[in-house]
């Protein structure tokens, strides 16, 4: 028992600075405050805008605040021709591109979007239905294998 008090553990988990690193998400945050200010600066006193603002700004000091955030909302924002870019237009073209960028990396990494290509166990292939399916190339013979995936753990499955 001393032993294993002492013994050093040996952990394939990141910390949560590590992880905040590999998604981002610090870059993430600065960008949306960008935009909260932009949004801010905007006077527009359409409905849909101002739905629009509130929610935004809403939603982005919601996930501020979570331990496990879910960008699902902003990465549907940030899409080319949706909310953002509707009411903002060229201003913050270039920060919606980078939103997008970091929220659509992290949704195809967290959701398994369909059409995803992913690699597992240096095996590649591309996500039919989420959690459900995934033709899996095996680049020894070449030959399409479809295994069902029941649950990957986001450490083991790595989008490209």
């Amino acid at each position: 028992m001393f032993k294993r008090f002492f013994q050093k553990q040996n952990s394939n988990k990141i910390s949560k600075v590590d992880y905040w690193k590999k998604w981002e998400l610090f870059e993430l945050f600065d960008d949306l405050h960008k935009a909260e200010t932009i949004i801010n600066n905007i006077q527009n006193n359409d409905e849909a805008f101002v739905k629009f603002k509130n929610d935004f700004i809403e939603e982005l000091y919601e996930i501020e605040g979570d331990n496990v955030a879910d960008f699902t909302k902003i990465w549907e924002w940030f899409k080319s021709a949706k909310e953002w870019e509707l009411f903002c237009g060229e201003e913050g073209s270039e920060l919606r591109t980078n939103i997008f960028r970091i929220t659509d990396k992290w949704k195809r990494n967290q959701d398994f979007v369909n059409g995803t290509k992913v690699s597992l166990n240096a095996e590649v292939g591309v996500v039919i239905e989420k959690n459900q399916m995934m033709i899996i190339m095996d680049k020894s013979v070449g030959t399409q294998i479809k295994k069902t995936i029941l649950k990957i753990g986001v450490d083991y499955l790595e989008v490209f």
